[in-house]
Parts: C-alpha cells; structure tokens; sequence
C-alpha cells in the first residue's frame, strides 16, 4: 500500500516540475486542457481536487500540495476570477510588444501619441504592482514584475522622465553621428546590427514630417538641427 503511495506521490511531483517549467516560461499555469496535453488535463484535476478538498469531500489534494501550487501563483478558478486564458495570453503579448517598442526607441516610455494601446497597457502595469503591494486584486504577480524589471520597467514616472527619454536620444544621436562619419551617404540598412538605428532614424523623419503639419511631435528645433549637422 505504501509503495502504491509513494508512485503517485512521485507522479505528482514529476507534473508539478512540469508546471514549475511552463510557469517560468510563460508567467503564469493556466495550460490549456486541448493543447497543453496531459499537463493540462493535470491541472485541470487539481483544480477539481482542490474544490472538494475545500468542500470536505474525499480529495486527494494536502496541505503541501496547496502550498506548493500557490507557490506559482496557481488560479484556482480561472474563468470566474475573470483570468481567462485569452487575457493571460494577451499579457504576454503585450510584453513582446514592449520589448520591440524598446528595441527600436531605447526606453519602455510608450507615448501616448505612439501607440495608445501599448500606452494604457504600460499604464495599467504600474497600476497592477500598486494593487499587489496592497494586497489588494490584482494580475500583477512577482513572475510579470520579474519579466518587466529585466526590461528595466519604469515602475514610478517622476519629473525626470523627460531628461530620461532626452538622455536616450542624446545616446541614438551619437550612434547615427558614428554611422554617418563611417559610411557617409551610405543608407542605414533595416537589418542586421544597424536594424535599431535604421528604425530610430525613420521614426524622426515621421517626427519631422508631423511637426511641419502641425501635429503633436516629439521633434524640437534643436533636434532639427543636430539631425542637419
């Protein structure tokens, strides 16, 4: 009987490092039953366990279980806690949008008149880490803060959010100077090393063109003339 025991005890544990591998890859352990395979179908079961174990039926699901579950930010109840699958894989969606969005600009301070999309999404993250910290409902979880941090998130914009992104297209400037004195007339080329300059370099051309049309533009005047230097 105790052999019998320590199998599924062992079984359990060899899902539960599966979960441990989905979770740091994805953020979060809501595998999909259809697609996710016998890890899903796991999952879903200690959802149904832990429900009777609540519940004082027979279950088997303990104490540890629970704990070691809770530990990767486990959604007992996913679709009626309103974190449904879509909006989990959304999340991080939304986090490659921001990693490219960095990649070309620098910083991950989305304006408003860039992409209003990813602007109140970067927005509500820095909403969410004030709800956790409060104890208070929320879709932030120490895994998302984890993945943000790497990408040096700004959680709080102070004043000096304006000398950051200032500083950051100082940094490009110098960059496109570099590459100007080494090939001249040459055009930047969209791929490879010079990928990130070619995109920063487009984008002020889009910045001037929306200044001379009156529009709201990152552009200044001393821009202008750094840029025709």
């Amino acid at each position: 009987m105790s052999s019998q025991k320590g199998f599924f005890e062992e079984r359990w544990s060899m899902r539960y490092k599966q979960l441990q591998s989905y979770y740091e890859k994805h953020g979060d352990c809501l595998v999909s039953c259809p697609k996710g395979g016998t890890l899903g179908r796991w999952v879903k079961t200690q959802r149904k366990e832990y429900k009777d174990w609540k519940s004082g039926r027979h279950s088997n699901m303990t104490h540890r279980r629970a704990q070691l579950l809770v530990r990767l930010n486990f959604d007992w109840s996913p679709m009626s806690s309103g974190a449904t699958y879509q909006k989990k894989k959304t999340w991080h969606a939304m986090l490659n949008e921001l990693i490219e969005y960095k990649k070309i600009n620098g910083h991950c301070h989305v304006q408003k008149n860039h992409d209003q999309r990813l602007y109140n999404w970067v927005h509500d993250q820095r909403n969410e880490l004030k709800a956790m910290k409060k104890k208070e409902t929320t879709t932030m979880n120490n895994e998302r803060k984890r993945k943000l941090d790497k990408i040096s998130f700004d959680w709080t914009l102070k004043e000096s959010t304006g000398c950051k992104l200032q500083s950051v297209w100082e940094g490009n400037m110098a960059e496109y100077r570099k590459y100007k004195q080494k090939y001249r007339r040459r055009p930047i080329p969209s791929t490879g090393e010079y990928k990130y300059l070619s995109s920063w370099a487009h984008r002020q051309r889009n910045e001037y063109r929306k200044r001379n049309r009156g529009e709201q533009s990152a552009m200044t005047e001393d821009r202008i003339q750094k840029l025709d230097e």
